[in-house]
């Protein structure tokens, strides 16, 4: 089930998103699940958390824009995957740049998909296909990574699906920003205001979105910082759709890189 935002402020009803209502869509995961914000161009909007990715993709429309903030395309070798190395080429702060992690194969997000606590497990798959360690980050976002990963090769072969595609947070709102870093993180009081200013001159009921959802949710299922990467990600879709830049850029030496199933490699994004 999922949150509409319409609901009165302080009410917590719950409502199915009817497959219909959102052309747009930025999605974050989050304790609770995956948090979404829908758009629409008449600048009607719609938030809420799904419990599974598949719930979430199940409900949309099948013309439906998705923009997600988790890796798409894993690698099954050493190597790395180019998006993630373009990615950090686009960032200067150093802190911006190490937020874009080094995505684990996709045996390794299986296994943690499998056992999310075993860790032990997780790094002995890292280390026998990608030939190196596992972050603590890669690790504790790696069952989600698995998560989608299983969704999106159910859905390669259909036609009637949604357009799911990555992007990271730091690259938009770099994009949305004037190809500028955000100077502080989005943990920071700073930070969240500097990345709410950013919205609103791209997107004007940006703070509003903002401060339903935090009304709506519990920190403990839904923190400030999903609430703001899910916006930035749906203000993209909405803002670029059809003319996005995407890393690697089209001077890629072999098109556009696919993992070994056939999965794309990329992140997208929009610069206003």
């Amino acid at each position: 089930m999922l949150l509409r935002s319409d609901d009165s402020k302080g009410q917590h009803e719950m409502a199915t998103l009817e497959s219909y209502e959102w052309k747009y869509v930025g999605v974050d995961g989050c304790k609770a699940g995956w948090f979404w914000v829908g758009l629409n161009d008449d600048q009607d909007h719609g938030f809420g958390v799904a419990a599974t990715f598949e719930e979430l993709i199940d409900s949309l429309r099948n013309d439906a824009l998705v923009l997600i903030d988790i890796p798409i395309g894993l690698p099954e070798g050493p190597g790395g995957r180019e998006c993630d190395f373009g990615a950090r080429g686009l960032l200067h702060n150093t802190d911006r740049k190490y937020s874009v992690f080094s995505a684990p194969t996709r045996q390794t997000a299986e296994q943690a998909k499998r056992d999310p606590k075993n860790r032990e497990l997780a790094e002995c798959k890292e280390l026998k296909y990608a030939r190196k360690g596992l972050s603590p980050f890669a690790f504790g976002i790696a069952p989600k990574i698995g998560e989608v990963d299983k969704v999106m090769l159910e859905l390669r072969d259909r036609n009637d699906k949604p357009c799911v595609r990555e992007v990271h947070p730091e690259v938009c709102f770099w994009a949305l920003n004037g190809k500028r870093d955000m100077e502080y993180s989005k943990s920071t009081r700073e930070g969240r205001e500097d990345r709410l200013r950013v919205l609103r001159k791209h997107l004007g009921q940006a703070e509003e979105i903002y401060d339903q959802a935090l009304a709506h949710h519990f920190r403990k299922d839904v923190a400030c910082d999903d609430i703001l990467d899910a916006l930035a990600a749906a203000l993209t879709a909405l803002r670029g759709h059809g003319q996005f830049s995407k890393v690697p850029g089209s001077t890629a030496s072999n098109g556009l890189p696919k993992d070994p199933k056939g999965l794309p490699i990329e992140m997208v994004y929009w610069v206003p």
